[in-house]
């Protein structure tokens, strides 16, 4: 797994994230995979609330079977209200 957050104000970053993963499956001893990456903006427009709109990307490999396997985009807005 890979981060990276800029801070462009005190309210106001941007982020980028990439994660990787192999292993052997039990069932076949072959090699699945997957692949993530995300990108989002978040911003505070009041000290205790973040909004956060987000764009990602998934991969999953199994080259035993094709049904199996997928690649996926997913957007979302996350609305956070934190205490303090």
């Amino acid at each position: 797994m890979a981060s990276f957050k800029h801070y462009f104000s005190p309210n106001f970053y941007a982020s980028i994230t990439g994660n990787y993963a192999s292993a052997k499956d039990w069932w076949s001893s072959g090699q699945v995979t997957s692949w993530q990456a995300a990108f989002d903006i978040s911003y505070s427009p009041a000290p205790t609330l973040w909004i956060t709109p987000e764009v990602r990307w998934i991969s999953y490999t199994d080259p035993n079977s094709s049904y199996d396997s997928f690649s996926s985009w997913m957007a979302t807005i996350r609305i956070q209200k934190t205490l303090f």
